[in-house]
């Protein structure tokens, strides 16, 4: 019985018409049972999981636009104070067909470059155009923005809420054992 074995190395190709094999590189019957079942698993495994997610055909997907529109309010010189409601409204003259999310609205705050967790308002319809919003309980500061999310995010211009102040830190010298004294 000749065998063909196949090694990365060209060094151990084998082909077996004498008997040359080394002992540990032949194989039983039930060796190649094992083998033969194993790759006959593989192959089955991999026809089923190929028929079970088909690919979409390119004609079959949807064509979907993103929508990105400007945030008209607030502006640069917006001044908000907390508590207050303000209508956040933006343009939607520009609005495509499809839009992927369109009442998945969600407008959050930014303080210093960073989208902060703050949600202001959330899953309304991106084609209102205008949504009201209640100004947080935040730190004054005058570089928040607003995010506005439908099927892609957009930055509101920096804008200034009066809020809270924080305390003035004491000097060192008041707090120091010695200034008691």
């Amino acid at each position: 019985m000749a065998l063909l074995l196949l090694f990365p190395e060209p060094s151990f190709y084998y082909l077996s018409f004498f008997n040359t094999f080394p002992k540990s590189l032949t194989m039983n019957s039930s060796n190649l049972f094992t083998s033969f079942l194993v790759l006959t698993l593989i192959l089955i495994s991999n026809a089923f999981s190929a028929t079970a997610s088909p690919s979409p055909s390119p004609s079959a997907l949807q064509k979907r636009d993103a929508f990105v529109p400007p945030i008209t309010y607030p502006t640069n010189t917006t001044v908000w104070n907390n508590g207050e409601v303000h209508n956040v409204t933006w343009d939607i003259s520009q609005a495509p067909v499809n839009i992927t999310d369109r009442f998945g609205g969600r407008i959050q705050l930014r303080a210093g470059g960073l989208t902060t967790s703050v949600v202001l308002a959330d899953n309304f319809d991106i084609l209102l155009g205008t949504y009201p919003v209640t100004v947080p309980w935040v730190i004054t500061g005058d570089d928040y923005q607003l995010v506005l999310f439908g099927d892609s995010g957009n930055f509101s211009p920096e804008f200034t809420i009066n809020g809270v102040s924080l305390p003035e830190p004491e000097s060192q010298a008041a707090l120091s054992p010695d200034a008691n004294n």
